[in-house]
């Protein structure tokens, strides 16, 4: 089976791989210190980085963070109104599309996208 350039997870890799390229690239020609190709080479795992690139990713993924946020409404709403197997019909929705959504104790929720 043929490798598909559009499918997102396959998206990410090239560009981590165009990261970490182009980091040694840099390392290497410009003799700049160690930790700034440690910085660039780990930028993006770091927590605000993998925020902001949330919506990139989920445009790889041909979605918005408003459909996301939608289905999150719906499933609350649906909890609200005591409908669990809507709610869960949703929640799994989202996970199909490869959102992760964590239930927190206060009743908020927080989602990610998915790297796996």
């Amino acid at each position: 089976m043929k490798p598909d350039p559009t499918n997102p997870q396959m998206l990410l890799h090239l560009e981590g791989a165009a990261l970490f390229i182009g980091s040694l690239v840099l390392y290497a020609e410009l003799g700049v210190s160690w930790w700034l190709f440690v910085l660039l080479f780990l930028a993006p795992d770091l927590s605000l980085l993998a925020y902001l690139g949330r919506d990139k990713r989920l445009a790889a993924m041909d979605l918005s963070r408003e459909d996301v946020e939608r289905l999150i409404a719906d499933r609350a709403a649906a909890r609200a109104e005591r409908d669990w197997t809507r709610a869960d019909t949703i929640r799994d929705r989202l996970t199909e599309l490869g959102i992760a959504v964590m239930d927190r104790a206060d009743g908020g929720v927080e989602w990610r996208v998915r790297l796996d």
